[in-house]
């Protein structure tokens, strides 16, 4: 079959490399929300969820131990999204002028086409 349903199948059997791949995805935005925003529970989240999966992951930590883990981060991930959802839509869409120079360049492009026909 196409890659695409390798990939369905193999998600499928290892439902676990979805997890891992949801855990790393969520990391990495709580690493880039604790450094643009400095929020304490991004970082929280960011050391927290990684360690959850490998104490998991590796067997080492104690039932007990996985369960208290989890609740922390459950309830850290709790604040983070609601400090997230109470975040001003400003805020949070971040530095645009990277658009406005790709648009001068697209223009100028057009401009330099249109000279050259």
């Amino acid at each position: 079959g196409s890659i695409y349903e390798q990939g369905l199948l193999h998600r499928l059997h290892h439902p676990l490399s979805t997890a891992t791949a949801a855990a790393a995805a969520v990391t990495g935005v709580a690493i880039k929300e604790g450094i643009c925003y400095g929020k304490p529970e991004a970082a929280g989240l960011a050391l927290l969820l990684p360690l959850l999966c490998l104490s998991h992951l590796s067997g080492l930590a104690p039932a007990a131990a996985e369960q208290a883990l989890l609740v922390t981060v459950c309830g850290v991930a709790a604040v983070f999204a609601g400090r997230k959802y109470s975040q001003p839509i400003k805020d949070d869409i971040g530095d645009k002028s990277v658009f406005v120079y790709l648009k001068q360049q697209q223009q100028v492009a057009r401009e330099q086409d249109r000279i050259g026909q």
